[in-house]
């Protein structure tokens, strides 16, 4: 039982230490395999560009990864954001409490803060995949990193090259992270649920074991009821 529960709710003063602290939660091992076959398959195509110097090639790819990025983003953001507000309006403030009460076993936090920092760690994720992919639309937009074809300069092609490889690997990477974040912010959903409606099933039988033991007392001293 956590004790000073208020205390322990802000302990985390911003979105970044909400992050971190969500990085010690509990993962799935599906998703940890997936995210080294997702890294390695995004290595070896930035690699195969960068060694035959296909500079157009990873431009292109890094434009098309930015627009899948950013257009995924603002629509997951929107629907998060959304979300969260109605939560707030329709949320038991008796039950979260009780959930900030709760510690998590072998996690060494309250149920509650178990629950939101999945989701706070799922928008902080797609807010970073967001601004990276808003930086590269930008700067490609200016065409910085396309080669020009004038130029003859072999060493400038290969920088650019590299550059464009880089980018495509960080922000194809972001997107894949995102995507499978996306698919265990769904499960926390449910999971979510799942804990209030037992959390709320003990308060419940909480409540009603209290009123039992309240009857004799009604009963000898005739307390009125309520």
């Amino acid at each position: 039982m956590i004790v000073d529960w208020k205390v322990d709710l802000v302990k985390e003063k911003s979105l970044w230490q909400v992050y971190r602290a969500s990085t010690k939660l509990t993962k799935s091992k599906f998703n940890q395999y997936t995210y080294l076959v997702l890294f390695v398959i995004n290595g070896f195509i930035s690699a195969n560009w960068a060694i035959n110097v296909q500079c157009d090639q990873a431009y292109k790819a890094v434009l098309l990864a930015s627009d899948i990025g950013f257009n995924l983003s603002v629509q997951i953001l929107g629907f998060l954001i959304g979300g969260f507000a109605i939560f707030a309006t329709v949320t038991d403030h008796k039950l979260m409490i009780k959930l900030a009460t709760v510690p998590m076993g072998g996690e060494g936090i309250s149920v509650f803060k178990n629950v939101f920092f999945n989701f706070l760690s799922v928008f902080y994720i797609f807010l970073i995949t967001l601004s990276v992919s808003v930086v590269v639309k930008i700067v490609g937009g200016v065409e910085l990193f396309k080669i020009n074809i004038n130029f003859s300069s072999d060493g400038l092609n290969i920088i650019k090259t590299l550059v464009n490889c880089f980018s495509f690997f960080i922000v194809s990477g972001l997107v894949a992270f995102s995507i499978i974040r996306l698919k265990s912010f769904i499960w926390n959903i449910y999971q979510a649920f799942i804990t209030f409606l037992a959390v709320s099933e003990l308060m419940d039988k909480e409540k009603e074991r209290k009123l039992r033991r309240c009857r004799p007392l009604r009963k000898k001293y005739g307390f009125p009821r309520r």
